[in-house]
């Protein structure tokens, strides 16, 4: 009796665990991008950040004295579990992660953070048929921490803060920064 009982408890067990998305078995620690470059790392893995379309590369604005980087943050939040879904009403897109929800769109500074109106010191723009958001705005209102690595102008973005100084050291910033040294 013991073992139909233990047995049926596992068999159901493995059927939960089965329904899980493979992003929530196997959430990524850290992804690092460069700025100019369509290459990422997510964690050691490199991929472009965005494999069907190499000109899709994250870039810097400078904003009332502040330097911000906009990117197209599907990869990103990808990589963590999240997803981007378009928004045909705005030409936007709606960030969702660890329960927490941004809706930004193009050229507008107003974004909605778990349905709060918030503005933004940067607008997200439409490039390239992408939107390219605010990475440090979109990740911390998710839960993310935000890096810079400005030797290398890498932006990290992890799901615990990471400590500033050691930024070369990390995994993902090593294996893009070796990527691109091979290039």
């Amino acid at each position: 009796m013991k073992k139909k009982y233990l047995f049926g408890v596992l068999l159901a067990l493995s059927l939960v665990v089965g329904m899980l998305p493979v992003s929530t078995l196997a959430a990524s620690s850290e992804v690092a991008l460069k700025l100019g470059s369509p290459w990422c790392a997510i964690d050691t893995q490199v991929t472009q950040v965005d494999e069907s379309n190499a000109q899709v590369t994250p870039y810097a604005v400078q904003v009332n004295g502040g330097g911000y980087t906009l990117l197209p943050i599907r990869r990103v939040l990808e990589a963590f579990g999240g997803s981007v879904e378009w928004v045909p009403a705005t030409n936007g897109v709606l960030c969702t992660l660890n329960g927490h929800q941004v809706e930004l769109a193009p050229g507008s500074a107003q974004a909605t953070v778990d349905g709060q109106a918030v503005t933004m010191d940067v607008p997200a723009e439409a490039k390239n048929d992408h939107t390219f958001v605010p990475v440090r705005f979109v990740s911390e209102n998710l839960g993310l921490s935000v890096s810079y690595e400005p030797t290398n102008q890498i932006v990290v973005v992890s799901a615990a803060p990471v400590d500033q100084n050691n930024l070369t050291n990390l995994s993902s910033v090593k294996a893009l920064t070796e990527k691109l040294a091979s290039m």
